[in-house]
């Protein structure tokens, strides 16, 4: 596994979903070690179990058996072509693996966007919320939400708590699952950014505790490369132990 900054998805215990996705990039065919690394994921080699980038397409170099979750990263991603595109994976995606959910990625730190709350929840509740009506003819209820994914500062916790709140009347409205983000501060050592990301997820987590959670960006931000590595185990190994209790 890289140490860079978006190549782990991971969830709390009370996620049912597979622990670990690649982040692919859209600089694929200049880059050397991700098509290295997209081509050792095999069914029996690779602990990989799903593929979310920041587009609305299905990157054609990735294996059939991994399934896509494309993201909604901007409100442009909602108009036009993109939108088009959004819609085109979900459906592909329920066609592929008629028995699994589909995810849906939605706003990337839509604070610094920047995307008020106010407009954030009328696009959830006209666009994005519909999205959980698509079916491939069998079974309801398949597409999952991922809430808009905040930056781990306070800027982000405060725009995340209040579109949580605005939704909390209706739990019809609400995303299927928390989406979170953690960096650490470029002077942490990687035992302080273990206990920073442990308290950050661990508030989050007991906030919306009816809520499965998927960390879609997370990375030590050091120029140290011995405490990216520790960082990077040591935070693997602690999500997968939360997830066996």
């Amino acid at each position: 596994m890289a140490a860079g900054c978006k190549s782990i998805r991971m969830q709390t215990k009370q996620q049912t979903h597979p622990s670990l996705g690649l982040d692919t990039d859209p600089g694929y065919d200049t880059t050397p070690a991700l098509q290295s690394t997209t081509a050792s994921l095999t069914k029996t080699s690779s602990r990989i179990s799903s593929i979310t980038n920041w587009n609305a397409w299905r990157p054609p170099e990735l294996p059939s058996h991994l399934p896509f979750r494309p993201m909604i990263r901007i409100p442009a991603r909602l108009e036009g072509n993109e939108w088009a595109m959004i819609r085109g994976s979900i459906d592909a995606e329920l066609q592929r693996d008629p028995d699994s959910p589909v995810i849906v990625h939605t706003f990337n730190e839509p604070e610094r966007i920047p995307l008020s709350v106010t407009d954030a929840l009328h696009l959830w509740r006209t666009q994005i919320l519909p999205l959980r009506r698509r079916s491939d003819g069998h079974q309801q209820n398949r597409v999952k939400l991922v809430s808009p994914a905040c930056a781990s500062d306070p800027q982000g916790s405060q725009w995340l708590d209040a579109f949580m709140a605005a939704l909390a009347l209706d739990d019809d409205d609400r995303p299927d699952i928390l989406g979170l983000h953690f960096y650490t501060m470029p002077d942490q050592t990687a035992e302080q950014g273990l206990a920073a990301a442990q308290a950050y997820f661990e508030e989050r987590r007991n906030r919306f505790a009816q809520l499965p959670v998927i960390i879609s960006e997370v990375a030590c931000t050091s120029r140290d490369p011995a405490v990216v590595d520790q960082f990077t185990r040591d935070l693997v190994r602690w999500q997968e132990d939360e997830e066996q209790e």
